[in-house]
Formats: structure tokens, sequence, C-alpha cells
């Protein structure tokens, strides 16, 4: 037995055959389990009669719980008596079953009654939209009935109206979407008959509720203006902080789904299938046969999803399978609106900065993603720093359709990070906390066609496609005793007016002690060993990579690694093109005094690289090398091979690099 705190749960841990042998002996709670536990398959013709179930008992006011494994995933089913009798039995309470119909008016009420209790009761919910703010562009629904809605500029309307802001997905479908070519046009009306079927869904949605006013990207954003799209994304973090409320449409995979009918004919809800719909009802009667006094007890699935999602360890199995909840645009969405309708294919969910709720009114998993405390409501700087290393954990698992929108999607959530902390922004770090910030690694395996980015420093994880971790950050290593000084840091934005967003390169020069190394070998999935002296340490690279053949002090061609990058350009008199087919720029100046050619071909063993130590995680002040040193893996830049990129970073615990790393290895390296 445990108690969840978090929860407010006790949980019990029995074997089937514990709760059958119960059951025999004329518990009827017991016996109603081994039906539950039948009906969602546990118990079959194959069983294992030592097969253990968690049990959890509320210690608040609440519904029992029953969580075992299905099909090796955690499943979790809810136990609760049917509102049509409303009676209790054995401590049970009546719960309503979920609508299928989100303009019903169970479905209306609980939205409804959400929004009511928020704005009548929630202080730090109204303080979030005292500023008053709006969007340059509004879509004004109209009123229930009307065929037709229109853009409008938001400077003509008087005072600042309340609108809905959409989070949804794109997909691959072509959508209705505002160009400069059909700006005037879209002011002048659009079609519902016209439009894709999420948003007709949510013009309707938006009427319902008595709201004028919608916010949704692909029409209120000039999507062939770039300017207009810089400036439009840098304000983000406003949009939706001031939106009355957000709709998150999290289970339709595109713009042609609907998410007004969960089961709908043209449903995507393609991650959820019939066990997961299946709920079990069983009359029950005390003391009596008659159905007078009969009760009808019920029992479903909890999906584990949006509040009730839990990070998992298994790599293949932490991935959210709402595709909303993959999208990478979507996580600034979700943590920067002030209110949140969560829609599923099962349930909708509603989140502000001071509750949580859902249909099933389970507690399962609530406040787990991002602890218990919003961004917003945060004043410590290590708090918001540490915030923002969940934050790019949970981001490099999602999905973008565009590669050059990997620091634009989370620039909402930087700039309310910037304004908390007044710290400096460096292409996803942050100057006030540069030292943690580089501790980050690639832990998903390398995949074909995992290139750095080009126009990103090497030293930012946005150089990368892939899951970051930063293990110092989960596992609570603390205190980091810091080996290296950054001396300088800056990036180059592209776009003046969103300098959090889209950057052309940065440098970053540090001093520490640097020692030159070999890579001994390399996996395809990019497992990489490198020799430290007489010592291997283990890491995953950060990207593909290749050899730099450069000639060294004695004019021999020397191997050094390099990243494989994703941008390539035409050859010209300062490019060396590789039998191999693979062409990267050269540094002109450096090409005239150097040998310079670059190869895809993986390094073999033996090809140059540097470790850096940044620092390390001391367990012990008496005995540095008992714990872990944070090393930093080094190659040459293919454009310019006078600097340095990132390869990758290891940990390694021990005292035999002691001597390795001495004060006559620090040096300044520039790493771009």
């Amino acid at each position: 037995m445990e108690l969840n705190q978090w929860e407010m749960v006790v949980r019990l841990f029995r074997t089937v055959k514990t709760i059958e042998e119960a059951a025999a002996m004329r518990c009827a709670v017991c016996a109603m389990l081994i039906k539950i536990l039948a009906a969602f398959d546990v118990i079959n013709d194959s069983r294992n009669p030592n097969t253990v179930v968690h049990l959890l008992i509320p210690i608040a006011p609440n519904n029992p719980q029953i969580l075992f494994s299905h099909h090796g995933t955690q499943t979790v089913v809810q136990i609760y008596m049917s509102t049509v009798t409303n009676r209790p039995w054995n401590n049970i309470m009546p719960l309503p079953d979920v609508s299928a119909d989100r303009l019903s008016e169970q479905s209306l009420g609980f939205i409804r009654s959400s929004l009511s209790s928020c704005l009548q009761t929630h202080l730090f919910c109204r303080q979030a939209q005292a500023q008053g703010k709006v969007p340059t562009r509004l879509i004004d629904v109209g009123i229930r009935g009307e065929r037709e809605v229109r853009l409008v500029e938001t400077r003509n309307i008087d005072p600042a109206p309340d609108y809905i802001a959409l989070s949804y997905c794109w997909g691959d479908s072509t959508t209705v979407k505002t160009t400069r070519a059909n700006i005037d046009a879209m002011k002048a009306g659009i079609e519902l008959a016209n439009s894709p079927q999420t948003f007709v869904d949510a013009f309707r949605l938006t009427r319902e509720l008595n709201i004028r006013f919608l916010w949704i990207d692909a029409f209120c954003i000039i999507q062939d203006d770039l300017d207009d799209w810089d400036r439009e994304s840098a304000s983000m973090s406003s949009i939706y902080a001031n939106a009355y409320l957000t709709i998150a449409v999290a289970s339709s995979v595109s713009v042609a789904v609907g998410f007004l009918s969960r089961y709908g004919s043209n449903s995507s809800d393609i991650h959820v299938d019939e066990y997961e719909r299946r709920v079990f009802s069983k009359r029950v009667c005390e003391d009596t046969d008659d159905d007078i006094n009969s009760r009808i007890l019920k029992a479903r699935v909890i999906p584990q999803s949006g509040i009730h999602w839990k990070w998992q360890d298994d790599y293949l199995d932490r991935h959210p399978r709402e595709p909303w909840a993959r999208r990478g645009w979507t996580l600034q969405e979700q943590l920067l609106s002030t209110r949140l309708l969560y829609v599923s294919s099962t349930e909708m969910q509603w989140t502000c900065r001071e509750t949580e709720v859902c249909e099933c009114r389970s507690t399962l998993n609530r406040g787990r993603q991002f602890g218990g405390t919003p961004l917003a409501l945060m004043d410590s700087s290590a708090d918001v720093f540490r915030f923002w290393k969940k934050v790019i954990e949970n981001y490099s698992l999602r999905s973008l359709t565009q590669h050059g929108d990997k620091l634009p999607a989370i620039s909402g959530i930087a700039d309310v990070v910037q304004r908390k902390t007044g710290s400096s922004y460096v292409a996803g770090l942050w100057a006030d906390n540069i030292d943690l910030d580089l501790l980050w690694r690639r832990t998903s395996p390398l995949e074909e066609g995992a290139l750095g980015n080009a126009t990103m420093p090497s030293f930012s994880w946005a150089s990368v496609d892939g899951e970051i971790d930063y293990y110092c950050f989960r596992n609570g290593k603390q205190p980091y005793h810091r080996i290296s000084s950054v001396m300088s840091l800056e990036v180059r934005p592209i776009a003046h007016q969103a300098p959090l967003g889209r950057v052309a390169g940065g440098k970053l020069l540090i001093k520490g002690p640097l020692v030159p190394a070999t890579i001994e070998a390399l996996s395809v999935d990019g497992w990489m060993f490198v020799k430290i002296g007489s010592t291997v340490i283990e890491l995953t690279a950060d990207t593909l990579l290749g050899e730099l053949l450069i000639a060294g002090p004695s004019q021999q061609a020397e191997r050094v690694a390099c990243r494989q990058r994703r941008r390539s350009v035409i050859p010209s008199s300062s490019m060396s093109l590789h039998p191999s087919g693979s062409v990267e720029k050269i540094d002109a100046q450096f090409a005239n005094h150097h040998s310079v050619s670059v190869t895809a071909r993986p390094p073999g063993s033996g090809t140059q690289c540097w470790v850096l130590r940044l620092g390390a995680f001391f367990s012990d002040s008496t005995h540095p090398y008992a714990s872990d040193n944070e090393l930093l893996v080094l190659g040459r830049l293919s454009s310019s091979p006078d600097y340095y990129e990132r390869l990758g970073l290891a940990s390694y615990r021990g005292d035999e690099l002691a001597q390795v790393f001495d004060d006559t290895t620090v040096t300044a390296v520039t790493i771009m």
C-alpha cells in the first residue's frame, strides 16, 4: 500500500487470485471488480492468476479506479454509478457519462460552468487579461444561423473585444488562408460552406458561447507576407494570454476534420480504438432482488491524454497520442493560454491558471506535465529557467513541418521567460543560465537525414532534430561546479521585429580545459566512442557526422570530425567537391591557406576531435572526479575550419581524467 498525496489516493496492490478468493467469500465489491476486470480483458482464458492490479482508493471525494497493464500499456479504469438512478453504492458515487455531442446541453454546461467559475473566482486568471490587448486581426463570426464570417482589423473596434483563440493541426490538406491577394475578399466575407470543418465547428462553438470574435492563425496572419508573419508570431504570448478562451482541437489530424462530435463518421480519432470506448454497465442491488432498490454501476477507461498524460521512461511510450499534443506550435498555445478547453476524442478538459477539471472528474496524473505552478505565476528566475528546460524536453519530442520554425514556434514562451528574468536570449539558451543551458544532449537514436541545421549555432539544442534531455535537471543533480567560463555569447536574429525567432548563426567564446581526442567508433544510430588519452567515453552524437580533411602543421592531411549539415550549396572556386558527392562551402580566407575537403561518410577510427571540460556535479568536494564530469565533444566547422562546432555532450564519472585536464590545457575557443 502507498499514499499518493498529489492525486489524493491510496494505492492497494492485489493479485487477481486474491480478489477472486475474496469474491468467493461473498465480498460484493470484489465480485464486481472481477466482472469489471473480465470486461476489460484482464481476466480471460489465458490469464495469469498472479497478475497484479492496483486499486486506487480516493481519500478525498472521488471515485475508485483500477490500474493494470493491457497489452503492455498502463491502463486505468474508473468506477462510478449511473446518474439515471443517481444513488451511491458502497461509497461509489454517481458520475455523468461523457456526452458524444459537444453542443449538447450537458457539454455546453461543462464549458459554461468552467468559464463562469474562472471569471468570477480566479484572481490570477483575471489579472492575466488585464492588459486588454487584442491581435491585429480577428474573425467576426456573427450570430447563429449566418452563413458567412469575415476578417476584421481590430484597430477599428473600440473597446477591445473578447475573443476566442483556436489551437489545432493544419495537416496536409489545403486550407483556406489569408494572403496578400485575397485579404480584401476575406474581409468582405468567408462562406462557411467553403471553410474546413475544424473552422466551421469553431465558428459554431464561439457563437454558442456568445462571443463575437475568433482568432485563427490561418485567417488572421497574412501567410505569404514574411514581415506580417514575423510580427504576429512575435505576439503569440499576448494573443493566447489575452484570449477569453483557447479551444484546443486535440484529436483531429487536419483542419478537414470536425471536433464537435466525438465519434462522427468523419472522425480522425485513429489512436482511439473500441477498447477505449468500452463502457461496463451492471445492475447492482442491496439486500433485495427488486429493481426499485437496484442501482447501475459503470466503469470506463480513462485515456491518458491531456491533463491525464504522464511522461513514460520508455522512448516509444512517451509520445502523446493526440496529433495536437505532438505538434510543435501547439505547446506554446497550451502554456500561454489563460484558459484552455482541450477537446479530445473521449472528453473535454479545462485548464486555467488556477485549476484543472475534466468531464470524467478523475484526478489521474493531474499537474504532472509541467509542475503545479504555471509559468505566469512564477517569480524566481531559477524556477523559470528550470521550467524552460521542461519545455525544451517536451518540445523536442514534437514535430514541425518547417525546420525554420524551431525557434519561432516557442518564441511566445521565450518572451514570457525574458520578461520574468531579464536575461538575454541566444537561440534557445539564456545568457544568465548559460552554464546549465549548455548541458543538453540528444537522447533519441539518429535516423537517416538527421542533419545539423545550417543556420543554428551548434551549441544550441535548436540545431538538431530529435529528443533533447537535460539529465542534470531531471535527476536533480546539484550543485554544479563550473570549470569552463563563457566569455561572450552572440546570435544574429533574421528579423528585427522577431528578435526571439529565426536566427542566422551565432557564436560562443568559452575558456576552459581543452584536450585533443579521437573518435574510435561510431554506430549507425549515432552511438559514439571517443578516446581521451587512455580513457574512452561514450555519448550520442548530436547529428550525422562527416570528416573534414585539412592540412596539418606538417602539411599532411588530417581527418577531423564535423557535423553533416542540412543545407548544401553549388560549388564555386572556394569549395571542394569530395568524390562521395558531398558539397559544403568553405570559408574563402581559410581555403586560400589550407587544403580542405569535406566528405559525408562517417568518421573512421582515429578521426580527430576535441573535448572541453565544462564542469562537474560534485557529490564530494574533496573528491571532484568521483562526480559526474560534463564533457563537450567538439569538431571543426566545415564552412570555416578555424572555428569549432559541437558534436555531442558526455558525462563521465571517475578520476582517470584528472591529469589530462590540467591547467596547461586551458584555452579559449570559439564555437559556432
